[in-house]
C-alpha cells in the first residue's frame, strides 16, 4: 500500500516550473519536496506563498487540480522517493 507523504502538495513542489513566476524561485529551492512538513503541511506552505506573493489564497480543489494536471510526472519520480516507489511497484505488476 502506497500513500502521499503529509499531502498530494509535497508532489506538486517538485515541478517549479508550473508555479507562478512570483513564488517559483522559492519552490525550486526545495530539494526534497517529500519532506516539507516541518513546520507546515505543504498545502499550507502554498498557502503562504500565494497569500505572501500573488495575494491570493491557495484553493486545493481549483490551483492544486490544475497543478497536477501540469505536473512533469518525471521531476516527481526522481524528487520524490515515495512515488517512486509507488509508480515503479505498480509497473512491476503489469
Amino acid at each position: 500500500m502506497f500513500f502521499a507523504v503529509h499531502e498530494i502538495e509535497a508532489w506538486l513542489l517538485s515541478d517549479s516550473e508550473k508555479f507562478n513566476n512570483r513564488i517559483r524561485q522559492k519552490i525550486h529551492q526545495i530539494t526534497e519536496p517529500e519532506k516539507v512538513n516541518n513546520d507546515e503541511p505543504p498545502s499550507h506552505y502554498l498557502k503562504k506563498l500565494y497569500s505572501e506573493h500573488l495575494n491570493r489564497g491557495y484553493k486545493k480543489t481549483v490551483d492544486g487540480v490544475n497543478l497536477m494536471k501540469k505536473i512533469d510526472s518525471e521531476k516527481v519520480y526522481q524528487k520524490c522517493p515515495n512515488y517512486r516507489k509507488m509508480i515503479d511497484t505498480m509497473v512491476s505488476l503489469i
